[in-house]
């Protein structure tokens, strides 16, 4: 044979050896349920079940083989499931329930495993819409022992609860749907008996909780100063638990009663008394923090009393025809703020987030303005009227030097706050910006005059 001829015949043997198929047979213990190309990479006994990492090889030749890993669970030596993704078991519980997240048809959905009167269980979990999940928690969020939250991305979530011989799936109500919802849609505190639950608006700073039963029966939303529960940095750390500083804060800031008819409700504590205020009404404009922890449900053995729930017919009156926000107050006896009668409070979400009061008065809005600018001045409150900025051929940055001044703020402004001061510019109305609120004086719809909330939050905090 020509030399050349035997370059030819090695080069044909490494490329079939390149390509050819892996053809080895499973080997060990667990041979009996692999395939072939199968290895077990890690075994997982737990009483009945063994969790499985399997890896297998396919192609098997080094110029065209790869490599699939998945997981597989086995109950008493059988395969019950197989080609999961990912796989955990639920932690911190005897009984082994095994979570898996399994691919069907071209979807995606959560099987869930466990023994019940010595028979294994396996089924899927109702996750509706999408549901949140972090690397270390890719499954629900311990929230006691036996209990699981999966919150949802723009809902309410639900909660998972293991019981002797079963596992109990419950789906959260949302608490206000459609046009008018507050987007409290996080769990923050179940009920002593579980029949009820306290949802709020976020789990880094919470500004509004809301109660809701379980049959979707909910009491009015109760606004709250807005409470910063972590560092930026730390609400970015995926090895946490996001839920636990709320859970936390929940337990010792929500206080579960029953309500007259006896339905349950939470009512708000604070580590110091709340401020005697001789006006509450304008306090919510002159000082967020203290003006926030006061509220206005008349269903609420926590609230103020002297007020009432305001009538559709009132509300449409002062706004528009159709126009039917859920939360809206009257005043029992005739009272004043800034100088003008109250008509209404109503307490509505914010176009920038969040949720905010607005007050309706029967009065001019620039004598409204005047006495606020006067109150703000007589209390040495830090405030920046956005019609007192310089003028500017364009609207990026106006107000920067004197909300420096006034509030030694950063250089880079909030996203949220340059964004509203640019969108006021030219509509009627006198924006305020505060060191925790802005808000508009601006003519009512019908008249009289609007101090509308746009925005709550600590404007010093960097974005």
């Amino acid at each position: 044979m020509s030399v050349s001829a035997c370059i030819r015949l090695v080069i044909a043997s490494l490329l079939l050896a390149a390509c050819s198929p892996y053809t080895e047979p499973p080997e060990g213990p667990y041979a009996g349920v692999l395939k072939r190309g199968e290895s077990v990479t890690l075994a997982e006994p737990d009483g009945p079940f063994t969790a499985l990492s399997i890896l297998y090889r396919q192609g098997g030749g080094y110029l065209t083989s790869t490599e699939i890993s998945s997981k597989h669970l086995l109950y008493r030596d059988r395969v019950l499931l197989d080609k999961a993704e990912t796989m955990a078991r639920w932690p911190d519980i005897a009984q082994p329930v095994y979570f898996a997240s399994v691919v069907d048809n071209t979807d995606t959905v959560v099987k869930l495993a466990y023994e019940k009167n010595g028979a294994p269980v396996l089924g899927k979990l109702n996750t509706g819409a999408d549901y949140r999940a972090t690397r270390r928690y890719p499954f629900g969020f311990p929230m006691a022992p036996g209990l699981l939250y999966f919150p949802g991305q723009l809902w309410p979530g639900f909660l998972l609860r293991a019981q002797p011989q079963a596992v109990v799936q419950s789906m959260l109500p949302d608490p206000l749907a459609g046009p008018h919802s507050l987007h409290a849609n996080t769990l923050a505190s179940i009920s002593p008996d579980g029949a009820a639950y306290a949802l709020v608006n976020s789990e880094d700073a919470p500004s509004v909780v809301m109660v809701v039963d379980a049959q979707g029966s909910h009491r009015d939303a109760i606004a709250l100063p807005v409470t910063y529960l972590a560092g930026l940095e730390d609400s970015r750390d995926e090895m946490a638990n996001p839920y636990q500083r709320l859970w936390d804060w929940a337990g010792k800031a929500l206080s579960w009663r029953r309500n007259a008819v006896g339905r349950w409700e939470v009512r708000p504590v604070f580590a110091d008394a709340a401020p005697e205020l001789n006006h509450p009404v304008e306090e919510l404009f002159l000082d967020e923090q203290r003006g926030y922890r006061h509220c206005f449900a008349p269903d609420n053995a926590a609230c103020l009393p002297g007020w009432r729930k305001a009538a559709s017919s009132e509300v449409q009156q002062a706004f528009s025809p159709g126009y039917a926000p859920p939360f809206a107050y009257a005043p029992l006896a005739p009272a004043q703020a800034f100088g003008a009668p109250v008509s209404l409070l109503l307490f509505a979400r914010m176009g920038l987030g969040g949720a905010g009061y607005t007050l309706q008065l029967d009065g001019e809005p620039g004598a409204v303005a005047a006495q606020l600018t006067a109150r703000l001045a007589q209390r040495r409150i830090a405030y920046v009227r956005t019609d007192q900025c310089p003028r500017r051929t364009d609207t990026v940055d106006k107000c920067k030097a004197l909300l420096m001044q006034k509030f030694s703020r950063p250089e880079s402004q909030a996203r949220e706050l340059e964004q509203l001061i640019s969108s006021m510019e030219g509509r009627p109305g006198v924006l305020f910006i505060l060191s925790q609120t802005a808000f508009v004086v601006r003519p009512g719809e019908q008249g009289g005059s609007l101090l509308q909330t746009l925005l709550r939050a600590d404007f010093s905090r960097q974005d």
